[in-house]
C-alpha cells in the first residue's frame, strides 16, 4: 500500500540519532492479513529508518534509493532484515537476513540479534533461528535528524510500502538480549483455588486468574496480564492497574460468547462504564442482546485512561 497509516517517531526523538553500534536485539509481533497478495502487498515494511542510503557519507553498493532500514515481507511472504551496517573502516554497506515464508494470518514473534562481539546478526522466527543471516555486521546507520518508521516504508525518499496486517509491538533494545529477555518471555501464572480469594502476584511480570466468585486481584510489580476466560466469573476487583504495562487478556470470554469478530467494543459485546470506584469492564449477557453483567473493576482507575482496545487482548 501507500503507507498513508503509520507512526513515525518525532523529529527529535533520542532513537533518531542511535546507530547501535554496540549490539542490539529488535523484536517484532505480527500478523499479515488473510487477503495479502504478492501482487499489491510485496515488500510491506515493518518498520524502516527514512532517507536514501545512497546519501550516507561513504556508501559504497547498489540501491541507492532504498531506505538505511528495510525490515520488511517480500514477495514470497519471507521476513526481510537488511540494516545499512559499517564495515571495519567505518564505510557503510547492506546486506540482508531472510526468513522462510511466514504463514498469514498466524501471529509472528521475529527477533533479529546483533552480537557485538562476533558482530553476526541472527534472526529468529517463533525462537528458531533462519539459515540466510548475516556476518561481521555492526550497527543500524542511519540520518539523526530523520524517523524510525513502524508500519511503512520509503524509497526514493517517498513513502510507500504500507504493511497490510496487525502489528501488536515492535521493541528496539540495546545489547543481545537473550530469549529469556524477549517479549515472548513466559509469565509467572498466578492462579487462584477456591472462591473469592485475594490473589497477589510477584514483584515480575505475571499472568493471574481468578475464581469462578469475585476474587481481589493484585499484580504487584512487572508487566503482568489479568485473564478472564469465562462469563460465569463474578466480577474481579484488580487494586494496581497501570495502563502502561498491564493488561486485560478476554480471549476466552469471547470464545465462549460465540464471537469472531475483530471489534467487540463496536459490536457491542464489551463496554466500559465509569462508576466512583473505577471503571468497570462489561460483556453482554449471553442470550439477553443489549444487557450487560459486569466482569472486572479497576479500582481508581478512570474509563478514559483505559482506551478500550490498548489494554485488551481478544
Amino acid at each position: 500500500g501507500t503507507g498513508r497509516s503509520h507512526f513515525a517517531t518525532q523529529t527529535t526523538a533520542p532513537i533518531n540519532g542511535e546507530f547501535l553500534r554496540t549490539g542490539y536485539t529488535v523484536e517484532a509481533i505480527f500478523k499479515v492479513d488473510p487477503e495479502w497478495s504478492a501482487t499489491t502487498n510485496a515488500w510491506m515494511f515493518i518498520m524502516g529508518r527514512d532517507g536514501k542510503r545512497g546519501e550516507l557519507p561513504g556508501w559504497s553498493g547498489g540501491g541507492t534509493e532504498s531506505p538505511p532500514l528495510q525490515f520488511a515481507i517480500s514477495n514470497l511472504r519471507e521476513v526481510q532484515w537488511e540494516p545499512t551496517m559499517y564495515r571495519t573502516n567505518n564505510t557503510p554497506y547492506a546486506t540482508a537476513a531472510w526468513s522462510g515464508e511466514i504463514m498469514n494470518d498466524t501471529w509472528t514473534h521475529v527477533a533479529i540479534v546483533n552480537d557485538p562481539e562476533s558482530k553476526n546478526t541472527t534472526m529468529y522466527v517463533a525462537g528458531a533461528p533462519v539459515l540466510r543471516n548475516v556476518n561481521g555486521a555492526e550497527g543500524i546507520a542511519g540520518f539523526p535528524n530523520n524517523p524510525w518508521v513502524i508500519g511503512a516504508g520509503m524509497w526514493n525518499n517517498g513513502r510507500g510500502g504500507g504493511f497490510f496486517g496487525n502489528i501488536s509491538e515492535i521493541r528496539v533494545s540495546k545489547g543481545a538480549l537473550t530469549s529469556s529477555q524477549w517479549l515472548t518471555a513466559r509469565k509467572a501464572r498466578v492462579k487462584g483455588s477456591g472462591a473469592r480469594q485475594a490473589i497477589l502476584g510477584g514483584a515480575t511480570d505475571d499472568m493471574i486468574s481468578g475464581n469462578p466468585g469475585a476474587d481481589t486481584l493484585t499484580g504487584g510489580g512487572g508487566a503482568d496480564t489479568f485473564v478472564f476466560n469465562t462469563s460465569r466469573e463474578g466480577m474481579d476487583t484488580i487494586t494496581d492497574f497501570d495502563p502502561a504495562d498491564n493488561m486485560v487478556n478476554v480471549a476466552g470470554l469471547l470464545q465462549e460468547l460465540l464471537y469472531t469478530g475483530s471489534d467487540p467494543f463496536t459490536d457491542g459485546k464489551l463496554r466500559l462504564t465509569d462508576t466512583p470506584s473505577g471503571a468497570v469492564l462489561q460483556f453482554e449477557t449471553p442470550g439477553r442482546a443489549g444487557t450487560y453483567r459486569n466482569l472486572v473493576l479497576f479500582s481508581g482507575v478512570p474509563a478514559t485512561q483505559l482506551h478500550g482496545k490498548s489494554v485488551l487482548i481478544f
